[in-house]
Formats: structure tokens, sequence, C-alpha cells
């Protein structure tokens, strides 16, 4: 869409939906995700109201249908946390992510791991998340926001997944992501909100 002077009307060019998620904001660096498979990495100076692109990447065919959902720079590492999001009930979406991305030329970001898919524990007797119903994929990531009252991040991710639970992952090794901890609550029994729709509670 180009752009329009102040009470201009603007025509709709296109179909396609794009919506801005969760800007992270760095020093001067802003970071966001952009629903329709692309994660951006813009520049922000403060006394300029139009960033400047640094970098992009696009993650083509997989992910949901929105795409992108959070994109956390961790400087320490020059290394940065890119997420999709699971919005499929009755299907899979396509191969959902959440990825390890080096910055360290922040140019040209670069992916070079995405996090392993959680196992499900023998106790839920099911081979895949999937089974349990609704929907199941990567959601939300703990992320530090420069608030002294918030954990910093380094090392350690704290991820929730839809019907997954909260997992815990390493990345020391940042090529090999791997599964440290997690928690599984138990299946809910009463709908306390909207979502999923499918699935409300256990049989």
């Amino acid at each position: 869409m180009g752009g329009s002077r102040a009470g201009q009307r603007v025509e709709r060019q296109s179909d396609k939906f794009y919506q801005l998620h969760g800007p992270y904001v760095e020093g001067d660096r802003r970071v966001s995700s952009v629903r329709q498979g692309r994660f951006y990495h813009s520049r922000y100076l403060r006394y300029r109201p139009i960033p400047r692109q640094v970098s992009r990447i696009d993650i083509g065919d997989f992910g949901s249908i929105v795409g992108g959902h959070t994109y956390m720079p961790i400087p320490s590492r020059k290394l940065a946390i890119a997420t999709t999001e699971a919005i499929f009930e009755e299907e899979r979406d396509p191969l959902n992510l959440v990825l390890v991305v080096d910055i360290s030329n922040e140019e040209r970001p670069k992916p070079i791991a995405n996090f392993p898919v959680p196992i499900p524990p023998e106790e839920l007797q099911v081979a895949d998340f999937h089974e349990l119903g609704g929907k199941f994929g990567p959601h939300n990531i703990h992320m530090p926001h420069q608030n002294p009252h918030f954990a910093d991040v380094n090392d350690i991710i704290h991820i929730c997944y839809e019907s997954g639970g909260f997992w815990i992952y390493d990345i020391k090794a940042p090529g090999v992501p791997k599964p440290i901890a997690y928690f599984i609550p138990e299946a809910p029994k009463e709908r306390k909100g909207f979502l999923p729709n499918q699935l409300a509670t256990p049989d």
C-alpha cells in the first residue's frame, strides 16, 4: 500500500493479510514479526519517524497462515529467537518453527537451528501432541523487555506450546537446542475461554 496524505482516501491494493505483531525494542533497534511469513529487523532513530529496515527473514511455506509471531534478540549472544504460531485445529499447520538466528551480521541474519518438536511423555499415552485435539504448536516465549524484574535471557529459552504445555530449552550450543524440562498441566474440566474451538474438556 502506497503512502497517502492526511484525509486522502486510500484504496485497498491487495487481498493479502499483513499484521505487525509484538515489536521488541533493543537500543535503537526495533525487531518485529509481520503476520505473513516474515520477520523484520528495523532500526528506529528517536528523532526520525520512519524506521529504516536493516534486514528481514522470510520463512516461505513454513508456519501457519499468520506466519511470524515473535522475534526476540539476545544481544549478549549475537543471536535471536524467532517463532511462528499454531492456528489450525482440525488439521496440521505447515511446520511451525522456533528458530535460533545468528545476528552477528545484522544485515544478513542467518537461521542456524530449529527447536526440536516436543515429544509427549509416556503418561499422556499419545505419540504426537496433535492427537490430543485442539491445536498444537509454539506460541509465547519469555521476553525480558529490559525489565529488571524479569529474568534475563541468555542460554535458557522458556516457551509455551498450544496443547503441549511449558517447555524449557538449553541453547548453550546454539546450533543444537535441546529440551531440558517441561510442565504439562492437566486437561481442563470446564471451558475458561473462547479457544480452542474444537476442544473444551476431556472426554
